[in-house]
């Protein structure tokens, strides 16, 4: 029995090659340092150039917007934190309006008119995790059970907000999809 982990840190890099599929150099809305580290070092091996842009409120929405357009940043790296995730419809929104492809770190955002998401599959997860509390509950020492890395992950596209996008998917990426959302 193993605990898993979110693997958040890892996944940047498989978010950051979808985008690459498409040419396209992303802006990252940064919760934390080591986030955007990750994300500034994956970009830097994909060839690609990526941008800081803090939320730092969620009334800050539209400013982040407005800058993104103005940089003229190509697309939108969003994080999932209690911000983004209470905005994430309005972001889908103003992405799909201002024509700025987004990848999300959970599929949630996706499911609220984003264009991609890739992640582990959250409800492995909260299987495993329901698992490794049985056996606490049965006696089992927490300290001597080993931690667990996701072994499922999902790739979710919105064809709609493709379409919106005007973005061509590759069939590739749509064979790699587990959930396309039209």
């Amino acid at each position: 029995m193993r605990l898993e982990t979110g693997l958040t840190i890892d996944l940047i890099g498989k978010r950051l090659e979808v985008l690459k599929e498409k040419g396209i150099s992303p802006s990252l809305d940064q919760v934390d340092q080591t986030k955007f580290d990750a994300a500034a070092a994956t970009a830097k091996a994909l060839g690609l150039t990526i941008a800081w842009r803090p939320l730092p409120n969620s009334r800050d929405v539209d400013a982040l917007f407005a800058s993104i357009v103005g940089n003229g940043d190509e697309a939108l790296y969003v994080v999932f934190d209690p911000l983004t995730i209470r905005e994430q419809k309005r972001i889908a929104d103003l992405a799909t309006s201002n024509r700025i492809p987004a990848v999300y770190e959970i599929r949630d955002y996706v499911v609220s008119g984003g264009l991609i998401s890739y992640t582990y599959d959250r409800s492995h997860n909260f299987e495993r995790a329901a698992a490794f509390l049985d056996k606490i509950f049965k006696g089992a020492n927490p300290a001597e059970l080993p931690v667990e890395q996701p072994t499922k992950f999902e790739l979710v596209i919105n064809l709609k907000t493709v379409k919106a996008l005007g973005l061509d998917i590759s069939p590739t990426l749509l064979a790699r999809a587990d959930e396309v959302i039209e």
